[in-house]
């Protein structure tokens, strides 16, 4: 899954290979992010470190690259320009503080904290220390969502009313106690570490694009909550209703229990058509010509599924780091996904609607 060679699509411009990047955190998306720093022009693979001695060697030697004893190894090494925080996420926010302190830039797994205080307190860091901070919520890079956009762009649904996310699949009790990671850990049953089940661990990407395809700020979140597996205290079935700016209202529904199938849909509807995305397809219905296309039919296309979106994000991320450039995304998007989410969370626990801008 994670093995040397595997061949692009199609080649990419190099950005800057220059850029010397260690990958913290070896669990199995740490080991999936290596092999694509490891195959990027736009980075090079100069290291690896994990609290498991034996599995940082290993994954070293794989890539032939240095193997660091500590983290605080790592952050005094100043051939490093950046480091990819691939831990827990009780550890994100405590890791990345450490990272942008030490005058390096910060690449964090998603969520990139579990609460909002810290989300704030890295961008402020961030700022501070003039240090690049990016978010791995990459599909926004997937031909899909970038498609999506465009038609949204280009009018197909007019003015947004409503935006609703689906997101289910089933989670097997190994998933929630790490039976999959080199490093066994229940770090994803409890929602002291983990910050949530089901919405934060895998729903989170579909409530980040649905941000970005929009670009409406969400207000109020409303949502029940349950533990139907009783796998730790993290939810495996939420449902939400969110209200967004110029009254447009959403809902999500996500669980880890749905067995059979999966599913992973997002519908945008609006007052000249409607929009639905399914995994790596989409449909749309509009009132309007779209790329010259007949008005009031459905019109329905498919797009590539790859990991080749990763690719293209890791590409950006150098490409910031190495001109400024300002990302397609802002990193202040992926504390205002959080920011929901906790509301979310919070509204599950309350019985109570709550006013987002109070947590951000």
């Amino acid at each position: 899954m994670f093995g040397l060679g595997r061949k692009r699509q199609a080649p990419r411009p190099v950005v800057d290979a220059s850029i010397n990047i260690v990958v913290v955190g070896l669990g199995g998306m740490g080991q999936r992010n290596c092999a694509h720093v490891y195959d990027s022009p736009s980075f090079t693979l100069y290291g690896v470190q994990d609290v498991n001695q034996s599995v940082s060697a290993s994954v070293a030697d794989k890539y032939k690259v240095r193997s660091y004893s500590d983290f605080d190894a790592l952050l005094s090494d100043e051939a490093v320009d950046a480091v990819f925080v691939c831990t827990p996420h009780f550890l994100l926010a405590a890791y990345g503080m450490r990272v942008l302190g030490s005058g390096k830039h910060l690449i964090l797994e998603k969520p990139m904290a579990i609460d909002v205080e810290d989300a704030n307190a890295l961008l402020a860091e961030s700022e501070r220390a003039g240090r690049h901070i990016a978010i791995n919520y990459a599909r926004v890079h997937t031909p899909v969502i970038r498609r999506a956009r465009e038609l949204l762009d280009s009018g197909v649904v007019g003015e947004a009313e409503t935006i609703d996310i689906r997101w289910s699949s089933h989670k097997s009790a190994g998933y929630y106690q790490g039976a999959h990671s080199p490093t066994p850990d229940d770090w994803r049953a409890n929602k002291e570490k983990s910050g949530g089940g089901m919405l934060i661990m895998t729903t989170c990407h579909a409530i980040h694009y649905a941000q970005y395809l929009v670009g409406m700020r969400p207000l109020t979140a409303a949502a029940n909550a349950l533990n139907t597996g009783g796998i730790g205290d993290v939810e495996d079935v939420l449902q939400g209703v969110i209200s967004y700016e110029n009254g447009v209202i959403g809902s999500v529904s996500t669980s880890s229990s749905q067995r059979g199938s999966s599913t992973n849909d997002m519908v945008i509807a609006g007052s000249q058509g409607t929009l639905v995305i399914e995994g790596d397809s989409l449909r749309f219905f509009s009132t309007r010509v779209i790329d010259g296309q007949r008005p009031g039919k459905w019109h329905a296309e498919k797009h590539e599924a790859s990991e080749r979106y990763l690719d293209d994000w890791l590409d950006e991320v150098a490409n910031s780091i190495s001109t400024g450039a300002k990302p397609i995304a802002e990193p202040s998007l992926a504390r205002d996904t959080l920011a929901l989410i906790q509301a979310l969370y919070d509204s599950s626990q309350t019985g109570r609607t709550i006013q987002i801008g109070s947590i951000v």
